[in-house]
């Protein structure tokens, strides 16, 4: 497993930059810039934040395999928003590992350790 530096704080940010979805990936770009633009004025802890883009919009398998690879080379600390088939994925890929902070409107029932869901969760109902 790769050094993590304990100056940076190393946030993956997995959002769709190609698929239907894709149309989403500029904005959460943006918004993360922004975000650790303004934390950096302050420091998170101490440390800088630095936010490392992976394409969440490439195949579900792909992409837990380059969150893996990430976390191997010690080069994130943190992730999450994309599509629920993504975050299938993903979960045993961070289990255990790093915190994965899923953001995204979702379907429900999550409920594996170490995966923190944020996003709504619509109620349905049926008729």
């Amino acid at each position: 497993m790769g050094r993590r530096s304990t100056e940076v704080a190393r946030v993956g940010l997995v959002v769709p930059l190609q698929g239907p979805a894709g149309l989403f990936g500029p904005s959460c770009e943006a918004v993360a810039a922004t975000t650790a633009r303004n934390i950096n004025d302050a420091g998170v802890l101490g440390r800088q934040l630095v936010v490392e883009v992976i394409d969440g919009g490439a195949p579900p398998e792909q992409v837990g395999a380059a969150v893996g690879r990430l976390i191997d080379a010690g080069r994130i600390d943190a992730t999450g928003w994309h599509i629920s088939a993504v975050r299938h994925a993903v979960a045993p890929v961070t289990a255990g590992r790093i915190p994965y902070v899923y953001t995204s409107l979702y379907e429900g029932g999550e409920s594996r350790p170490g995966v923190f869901c944020s996003g709504e969760t619509p109620v349905c109902v049926t008729s």
